[in-house]
This record gives C-alpha cells, sequence and structure tokens, in this order.
C-alpha cells in the first residue's frame, strides 16, 4: 500500500529556494539535655539515620565534656527533618555562648540502631545496633554555619589522624584538609575549596558522585565492610591500612584508587596497581588511553600509554598498529600534512569539519568564521569509526545512495531497494538532463551519506564525519509505503551492528503514529537490546512559520531531532524550531548567498559554475574532474547526517550506551551557540534549551569524555506516565490566554515530555501554546502556523525535550492562546504524558 507520495514526505534539503541538592530544614528537636546556664542560641546537627543514639560532645584538646543528647528516634513522627522518607537522626547543640567558637570539639556517637545501614534512603527491615563509635571533628562555629553529617568519612578521619597524630607534623586542621583532598575533586559545601568541612557535608547517596575522586568510594566502604566494622567497634584505621594482596598499596588506597585489594593487577595488564598509579595510568583499566591497545603493549610499539594518538596525526595509534602504518611519525609521505587528514582533496571545502576563516562552497566570496565547526578533529585521535579494526555501519533511509561511487564505502548486506527488492541502494529514477537541480533530487540520498561516512585517506573528494564507516543505503522514499519502511528499519535490515539511522525529510504536519511504533520496536531490541538510534532532520519551512512539533515523525520519544546551523553558528534561514528538537548541526545557507555543505553527488551529474550560467544546480568546484560532487547541499537534510556522524563516533568510543544515554549526554553536553539570543532558557536542572537550537551544537567530544567518565550511570529502566483532564471550555479569541493546571503525581527525572491538545478550533494554526513545569520552566509548545482546518481536533500530540532532568511531579501550567481574530473553539482535553526514569 502505498502509505504517503512524495508531495507530502520531502527530503530536507533546498538548495533551489531562500550538594546534589537534598535539603534539611532547622527546627527544634527533642530529647535534648541542655548542661549551658545561659539561653543561647542552638546549633543544629545531623548524624544520618542513627535512631536513638547517645551524642556526646567534647573539648577534643582537653577531652572535657561539653554537651550530650540523643538522636531522635524513628517512631517520632514530626517531620521536621527528613532522611529518605524517615525523620531520625537529628539532635541540636546548646552550648555556652561563652566559648569560643573557633575551638575543635569532638561529636562521638555511641549506642542507637542504624535504621538504613546502606544509606539507600530506605529503612532496612532489621536496624543494625551500633556497637562502635561515630565520630567527627569540627569547629563549634561549624555547627551554626553547616549541616554537619556525622559519617563514614568524618569517622575515618578523626581516627587516622589520631593515628598518625605522633607522626605527623600538621596540626588538625591542615591533616583533616589533606584527608578530605583525598576523596573530593571539589567543595561540597560549595562555599570554598575543599577543606575538611566537606568530610561532614558529604550525605551518601544524596550527595553527587561527581565532587568524589573516585565515584566508587563510598560503595567499596560498604563492599569491604568497612561502615559494618565501624559499627561493630573495631580498629578500622588496623583495616585500612592492611595490604592483602601484597601489591603495595593498602586497602584505603586501593578504595581511593578503585582496585581491586584481592588483586595486585586488577585490570591483569601485567603492570602492577602501584606502578601504574605511579606512572599515572589507569590501574582498573587495561587501556588506560582507550586507543586499542593494553597498557603493557604500548611498549612494545614504543607508543604513550596516555595518549591515544602518540604522533598526533589524527588517526589513534591502534588503528595505525590495525593497519600496519606508523603510529610514531605523523607525516609518513613527507608531504607536509598528517597522515590522517591527507588523501581527502576536497577536505578543504568542509569548513563545518575545520572552519579556517576562509572563502569556501560558495559563489558570493563570504568568510567561514575560525572554529564555527564541530570541533571534530580532537575526536579523530581517539576513533574514527573504525576501532578494534570493525567498522561501524550507519543507515540512510533516503531516495537512495549510489553503490558505485568513488567515495562511498556501502554495505551491500545491510542495504535494501523498495523498489527493485534488491540489494544496490542506488535511485532508480532519472535524471533530468534539462533541471541542473535534478540530481540533487534523486541524488539526495547519496549527498547525504557523503556528509554522513564519505571514505578518508583514499585520495579521492571529501570526508565524511564518521570516515570509517559502512553504510546501510535504502532508496525507501521512492516507495513510502509503510510496510517498507518497517523492512529497513527495523524487520528486515536488522543487524545489530548498524549504530544509527538517518533521515533527512519529513512533512509540514502529520498525525499518524503508526511509523513511531516501529521506532519504538527498533529503540527496544535493536543493537543488542540497546536501540538503533534515529535520527531526523526538522524541516525548512520556517519561512512559513514550520515547526518541528508538527509531525509526529519529529516529536515522538524515540528520535533525535535536528535543528540547521549556518557557518555563523547562528540558525539558518530555513530551519524550523520546535521545542521537540534536541540539538544542531550544520546545514548551512544557499550556495548563491553563503557558506554551504560540500559532499558527494550523483556520479557525472555535478555541473561547473560557468556551465550553469546564472542558474541554480548542483554546483562544484573546478578540481571536481568526474563531476561527482556538490556544494550545492544544504537545509537540515545536510544538519542530521553530521549529528548522526556524532553520535556514531560516540558509540564507536563507547558501544554500551543505550539510545536513551545517547540523548542525555547530547543534551548535557552540547556547546551553546547564539548565546545572545533571548530565547535561551536555563531549565530546572540547570541545561539550557532554545527552540531554535534544541540544547545547542552537537559536541560529540563532550560526550566522550562523559561517557568514558568514571562518572557517568547509564539511564535506569525507563518509566511512563499520563494524566488527561476534560473541560468543554471555550478558548477566548484575539490574544486572550486560557490557562490550566495539570497535576502530575509521579516524582520521575524527565527525558520527553507530551502534551496532547484536544480542540475543535477551526483554524488550529491560531493557537500559541506554552507549558510551564513544576519546577518554573516555561517553553513555547507551538506558535501560530499555516494550518487553517480543525488540526487539532480528536487530539494533536505536541511534545518537549526541554525539560531533560527536571522532576515531572507537581502542577504543570498549560497556556492557550488564540493570537488571530474571529474564530474561536472548544477546549475538549489536555492529556500529560512523561517519559523519564525513577530519580
Amino acid at each position: 500500500m502505498i502509505f504517503l507520495r512524495l508531495q507530502l514526505i520531502i527530503t530536507f534539503a533546498l538548495f533551489w529556494s531562500g550538594c546534589d541538592t537534598f535539603y534539611f530544614n532547622r527546627h527544634s528537636s527533642s530529647t535534648i539535655k541542655s548542661i549551658s546556664s545561659s539561653n543561647v542560641p542552638k546549633y543544629f546537627a545531623i548524624l544520618g539515620p542513627i535512631s536513638d543514639a547517645n551524642i556526646t560532645i567534647s573539648d577534643f584538646e582537653n577531652a572535657e565534656e561539653l554537651y550530650t543528647t540523643k538522636t531522635k528516634s524513628e517512631f517520632q513522627t514530626d517531620d521536621k527533618l527528613i532522611w529518605g522518607d524517615y525523620s531520625v537522626g537529628s539532635f541540636e547543640v546548646d552550648i555556652n555562648s561563652s566559648i569560643d567558637k573557633t575551638q575543635w570539639i569532638e561529636i562521638s556517637v555511641t549506642s542507637g540502631f542504624d535504621i538504613d545501614s546502606n544509606d539507600d534512603g530506605v529503612v532496612d527491615s532489621e536496624s543494625v545496633g551500633l556497637k562502635g563509635k561515630m565520630r567527627a571533628l569540627c569547629k563549634i562555629e561549624d555547627l551554626d554555619t553547616a549541616h554537619l553529617i556525622v559519617n563514614i568519612f568524618t569517622t575515618i578521619g578523626r581516627d587516622f589522624y589520631l593515628h598518625d597524630i605522633n607522626d605527623t607534623h600538621l596540626d588538625m586542621q591542615t591533616y583533616l584538609n589533606g584527608f578530605a583532598e583525598s576523596i573530593f575533586t571539589e567543595s561540597v559545601d560549595g562555599y570554598r575549596g575543599v577543606d575538611y568541612r566537606d568530610l561532614f557535608a558529604y550525605i551518601p547517596n544524596f550527595t553527587s558522585k561527581k565532587y568524589l575522586k573516585t565515584a566508587t568510594i563510598y560503595e567499596k566502604l560498604l563492599q569491604y565492610d568497612v561502615m559494618r566494622s565501624i559499627l561493630n567497634g573495631e580498629d578500622v584505621v588496623a583495616i585500612l591500612n592492611k595490604d592483602s594482596d601484597g601489591d603495595g598499596l593498602s586497602l584505603w588506597e586501593e578504595i581511593l584508587h578503585n582496585t581491586s585489594p584481592d588483586l595486585w593487577d586488577t585490570d591483569s595488564d601485567t603492570i602492577s596497581d602501584k606502578d601504574e598509579i605511579e606512572r599515572g595510568l589507569n590501574p582498573s583499566l587495561k587501556d588506560s588511553d582507550y586507543d586499542g591497545i593494553d597498557d603493557n603493549d604500548e611498549q612494545t610499539y614504543g607508543t604513550s600509554p596516555l595518549n591515544p594518538d602518540s604522533d598526533e596525526d589524527f588517526i589513534p595509534d591502534g588503528i595505525e598498529v590495525l593497519n600496519a602504518t606508523d603510529p610514531l611519525n605523523a607525516d609518513e609521505n613527507g608531504d607536509g600534512i598528517e597522515d590522517g587528514l591527507d588523501g581527502d582533496p576536497f577536505l578543504k571545502y568542509q569548513w563545518y569539519i575545520q572552519s579556517l576563516g576562509n572563502v569556501v562552497a560558495n559563489t558570493v566570496n563570504k568568510s567561514t568564521f575560525v572554529g564555527d565547526d564541530l570541533n571534530i578533529l580532537d575526536v579523530y585521535h581517539r576513533v574514527l569509526g573504525n576501532s578494534n579494526g570493525h567498522n561501524t555501519i550507519v543507515q540512510v533511509v533516503d531516495t537512495g545512495v549510489e553503490l558505485k561511487h568513488e567515495d562511498l564505502n556501502v554495505d551491500l548486506q545491510n542495504s535494501f531497494n523498495a523498489v527493485t527488492k534488491g540489494n544496490d541502494p542506488t535511485a532508480t529514477g532519472s535524471v533530468s538532463k534539462s533541471d541542473p537541480t535534478s540530481p540533487l533530487n534523486t541524488g539526495h540520498g547519496t549527498a547525504v551519506a557523503g556528509i554522513l561516512a564519505a571514505k578518508t585517506n583514499n585520495g579521492l573528494g571529501v570526508r565524511g564525519v564518521v570516515p570509517r564507516a559502512k553504510i546501510a543505503g535504502s532508496n525507501w522514499l521512492e516507495d513510502q509505503s509503510l510496510g517498507e519502511l518497517d523492512r529497513v528499519w527495523y524487520s528486515q535490515i536488522n543487524d545489530d551492528n548498524i549504530t544509527v539511522c538517518n533521515n533527512s525529510w519529513g512533512t509540514y504536519y502529520l498525525k499518524d503514529e503508526s511509523f513511531e511504533r516501529i521506532l519504538a520496536l527498533g529503540t527496544q531490541q535493536l543493537r543488542y537490546g540497546r536501540g538503533r538510534v534515529y535520527v531526523f532532520a526538522a524541516g525548512n519551512a520556517r519561512e512559513t512559520y514550520g515547526n518541528a512539533n508538527l509531525s509526529y515523525l519529529t516529536n515522538n520519544p524515540y528520535v533525535v531531532t535536528v535543528a540547521s546551523l549556518n557557518a555563523q553558528d547562528e540558525y539558518a534561514s530555513y530551519s524550523n524550531p520546535g521545542s521537540n528538537i534536541l540539538v544542531s548541526g550544520y546545514g548551512g545557507e544557499h550556495y548563491y548567498t553563503a557558506p554551504t555543505i560540500m559532499t558527494t553527488s550523483l556520479t557525472g551529474e555535478s555541473y561547473y559554475e560557468d556551465e550553469l550560467q546564472g542558474r541554480k544546480g548542483v554546483i562544484t568546484v573546478d578540481e571536481d574532474s568526474n563531476k561527482s560532487y556538490t556544494y550545492a547541499m544544504n537545509g537540515t537534510s545536510a544538519a542530521a547526517p553530521m549529528v548522526s556522524g556524532a553520535i556514531a563516533l560516540v558509540l564507536d568510543a563507547c558501544p554500551s550506551l543505550s539510545w536513551r544515554d545517547i540523548r542525555w549526554l547530547i543534551a548535557n553536553s552540547a556547546t551553546i551557540v547564539d548565546k545572545s539570543s533571548q530565547e535561551w532558557v536555563e531549565n530546572g536542572a540547570g541545561l539550557h534549551f532554545n527552540t531554535n537550537y534544541g540544547y545547542g551544537k552537537i559536541n560529540p567530544l563532550g560526550m566522550i569524555d562523559m561517557c568514558r567518565s568514571q562518572y557517568f550511570e547509564p539511564l535506569p529502566a525507563m518509566q511512563e506516565g499520563q494524566v488527561t483532564y476534560s473541560y468543554n471550555q471555550t478558548i477566548p479569541d484575539n490574544n486572550t490566554t486560557l490557562k490550566k493546571n495539570i497535576v502530575f503525581d509521579s516524582s520521575m527525572k524527565i527525558e520527553w515530555v507530551g502534551l496532547t491538545l484536544d480542540t475543535n478550533h477551526p483554524f488550529a494554526g491560531d493557537l500559541e501554546i506554552n507549558l510551564i513545569s513544576p519546577m518554573g520552566t516555561k517553553i513555547n509548545i507551538i506558535s501560530p502556523n499555516e494550518l487553517k482546518f480543525a488540526a487539532y481536533d480528536g487530539g494533536f500530540r505536541f511534545s518537549s525535550v526541554a525539560y531533560i532532568d527536571e522532576d515531572a511531579k507537581g502542577t504543570w501550567i498549560v497556556e492557550i492562546t488564540d493570537r488571530l481574530p474571529e474564530d474561536e473553539g472548544l477546549l475538549k482535553s489536555l492529556s500529560l504524558e512523561v517519559y523519564g526514569y525513577e530519580k
């Protein structure tokens, strides 16, 4: 069945047209026994989930008892203080005001019951009795200026200090500052640099791991029963100083470096843990620099175990070794060009890969801007798309990909022709000899494929963003039946090694969930269950008030929707806005007005400028003797494969990422562009979003840094929630805003929000809709557009990715405004959907 014809689904190129936050409140507490003789302010402190514990506060230097009290019991029902869901562990201090507030004191906690021994915020079925002592060293003034948490770090720090007191020349504060610096990478309390106060500002399982030098340190202390030893009153210093595996590292040092206390060589690279630490290597990672060569083997090749590209030639050492090239010689043929950038004669026109501020890819002598590019050359020091010798496979679903093109590596096994039912993905449509724009119609997919994955170092043409990938091609746009799309998206072309699927096509308006049902299956089942990543162009209809949110192709939860940037790092004149846009790539403008995109075209079908004689067409450079390349490519059709290529590189570096991880990494790493734009909004999680750019320009280097970081954690299982409200209320005409509250009861971190509006308004394009989250983030969901019919009748779902990492729980506010006169309609219902995960 022909589902939608080509006049509706179009390609999007148009060269022919213009402390983690966890708050404790200060309130009075019971079970206080004051020994003060004067009425003075109380100083607040909290132990954590130790119920009914005895608290003794002593002058540290003189061992004089100053104050005693008890911690709050789990059986006390008021909620003045919360630990997880329980109001336990708090105590207050009332000390004579005449005492020097800079005096050092020791807080000792004895007896009591740890009702959450693994500190996960959930009360254990059986509490653990405290036989030993939890302790903290601080100044009296710290009780008033900080939320003091007596915890495992304060206890270990105190015990180490007393153990070393006779052997150290350091005073107590300097010693404890150094101890804190061995644990934390930045200040937990945020008020100063790392110092002793951060020891008692730390809240287990609530303070972000980003503050820790070793993300797993707390888990390791639990794993090796250090907390249990404290609770049992054992000699913790003796335990932490033990070297079980004879590698010269104590248990404490093993914990700090995330190595095994039972293995002298944790990562099995034949270099001892201690030796690796001393050499600055990662003792828990066999390949410290991720170049494909084990640390010990780097000595064999003479390469650096701390630099993935020892000769800085933009080819990782591991790839050079596999290809039998010299990883220590950056210019093997002596032509003055680094090996990794050699052999692509038209790379000099690809300003989006490296912008040098010169005049390229346009006929009006406009220069690019230095540094306004994908910043991708630094990525090539690490990955190229063929880590460990296996080529990444990227999919292009489009008008087809020319199999015979000299600069494209087509993967026949994973390609499909929707017309012939064979494996050759070349377009079957003919090229007009009288229309110079025709080659980019039929050859649109070939142009997209070149941007994404043109071959490198072959002495020909251009290079793709992921230059050593193979291309799984499809000419689905010549067929456009849903059954054939299911074949290429999911059911037949289902090789788990295909990482990304690029779709540089779409519609102005589409209300059909059939597409996303297939996408849902692909994200759930393909790529070994991690999900194929589906990338879509946002569309090129800005001049006719187009919006990416008007199509279910681009506003569903399963896709990465991409806007287009010009060479000035501003949105392109044609690029659709949309609250569903996640990120931006380069699409340029029009070659006759500004720089555009150099890529592959159908073999022999391009035109030299003098041949066009002023007409618009598939133009190429004079050096292109075979007329097989063009710089006429532009649009969100060009921006999308740049993002697809960037994602493929990230997955080459971090192959275990899920499709959801990719979306999260994009949002958390994207580069903010056009900083003067008034449409940038900071959401409640501190991320910046703009309906013209999403979270900004794709940043593959930042994504790789994040996914390889010890602090990165894959997203938990996805959860969904939905709430619907019915109204049957008139939407006021002519600029009067109707506001509706939607209460969402589930607490989850947001990944995607859907808002379904059901109204019989006869001119749907009259309406402007804004959505305000419970955290106060206001986003424009849709603006007035060209829909001159009841397009939202029966319910139309919009979406937004602007609220990523916010908490969904609370009251959402929907603002509906009819911006144009004379017509009105009924608001029948609103439905809010949230996709995310448990906090």
